[in-house]
């Protein structure tokens, strides 16, 4: 071995130290995935909400399927254009295991029109009722009705949409991109 390359050796341990500490740095850190926040390319945040028969939901009992949070309202007219998508989208997803959480915010609505458009359109996914706009606002930070989340398996937010989903194949595509 040459005098400079003997000279090297006691630091190959310290360099070799160091690469495997860059290297799981730079795996924690990439992409915001291990960061708790409402951006896309992050992990979402955990949140609970009562269901309308007074069950709680809580968004970490989904992690392992792809969920799609989505807010409304019964006075929301894009809302009433999408939900008939989304609930297309549930019962063909179904089968991949897609989670619809429908979240409403109850205190510009009230549990009997709830109840009523529900029942007017046939909807068969989880309605859970936003009280005080606390995952809306504080959890999201969204803006606009609608406003859809979607959650890969892992519990990363994979997109966010201000506004409907115009069309029944917009939708497909968008959670085809998280099953």
């Amino acid at each position: 071995m040459s005098a400079p390359l003997a000279l090297l050796r006691p630091f190959r341990r310290l360099a070799l130290a160091g690469l495997v500490v860059a290297l799981v740095t730079g795996a924690c850190s990439s992409g915001g995935a291990g960061k708790v926040g409402n951006r896309v390319g992050q992990q979402s945040p955990d949140f609970s909400v009562k269901t309308m028969d007074g069950q709680t939901v809580r968004l970490s009992d989904l992690r392992g399927k792809p969920v799609l949070v989505n807010f409304w309202a019964t006075w929301c007219g894009p809302c009433t254009t999408e939900l008939p998508n989304i609930e297309k989208a549930y019962e063909a997803f179904a089968q991949d295991g897609l989670q619809v959480l429908a979240l409403d915010n109850i205190d510009s609505d009230s549990i009997p029109s709830v109840r009523d458009y529900i029942r007017k359109f046939g909807l068969t996914f989880t309605i859970g009722l936003d009280e005080g706009n606390q995952v809306y606002d504080k959890t999201y930070a969204a803006f606009g009705l609608p406003t859809s989340v979607l959650i890969d398996r892992n519990g990363i937010i994979r997109a966010k949409k201000a506004g409907p989903y115009l069309t029944e194949a917009e939708l497909f595509t968008a959670l085809r991109a998280i099953l």
